[in-house]
C-alpha cells in the first residue's frame, strides 16, 4: 500500500519516515547505566528506545541496512550499559516505555536482518534476562510479558519450551 502511493498508507508512512525518531542519524542520548522514574533518571532512555523501534521498522519496510545498523547500535549500547532499573513510584511505567520498544526493535531486527543480528540479539537478549528480567520486581506485568515472549523466542528460550512439552 506504501510503494503503491495509496491512501491513507502511504501519507501515514510519510509522517513515519520524516520523524526524527525514523532516521538512521538520530543521535542517541545514551546508553545509560540506570533509568527510572520518579526520581527522574536518564529519561531519554525511552526515547533512545523509540529511536531503535522506528529504525527496525524503517529497516524491514525500505530495506536501508542504514536503519538496520542504527537500531543495533542502539540496542548493542544499552545491552552492554544498562543495569539498573531505578525503584520509585514510577519504575513500572518507566520500563514499560523504553522494554516495549527495545524489545520489539530486537525482535523486527532479529528476523528481517542476516547482516550481524544474531550476535547483536544475542547480547541483547543477555542483558534482557540478567538485567532488566532479574529486576522483575519493579517491572509492569505488560514489560514482563514482552520479555518472557522475546525470551521464549531465543534460542534458548526455545530448548526450554521444547523441554516443557
Amino acid at each position: 500500500m506504501v510503494t503503491s502511493n495509496t491512501a491513507p498508507w502511504s501519507q501515514g508512512y510519510a509522517l513515519f519516515a520524516a520523524d526524527k525518531y525514523s532516521q538512521a542519524t538520530y543521535p542517541l542520548y545514551g546508553p545509560f547505566t540506570s533509568y527510572g522514574r520518579a526520581p527522574n533518571v536518564n529519561l531519554p532512555t525511552t526515547l533512545d528506545a523509540r529511536g531503535a523501534y522506528h529504525n527496525a521498522i524503517m529497516w524491514y519496510l525500505t530495506g536501508n541496512p542504514a536503519h538496520a545498523a542504527k537500531a543495533k547500535q542502539i540496542l548493542n549500547g544499552y545491552a552492554g550499559t544498562l543495569t539498573r532499573i531505578e525503584a520509585g513510584q514510577g519504575a513500572q511505567l518507566a520500563a514499560a516505555f523504553a522494554c516495549v520498544f527495545f524489545v520489539n526493535a530486537a525482535e523486527i531486527i532479529r528476523y528481517t536482518d542476516s547482516t550481524g543480528a544474531r550476535s547483536s540479539i544475542v547480547q541483547f537478549d543477555a542483558m534482557a534476562q540478567k538485567r532488566v528480567v532479574s529486576g522483575a520486581a519493579s517491572i509492569c506485568r505488560v514489560c514482563q510479558r514482552q520479555l518472557g515472549r522475546f525470551n521464549d523466542q531465543s534460542d534458548d528460550g526455545h530448548r526450554r519450551f521444547l523441554q516443557r512439552s
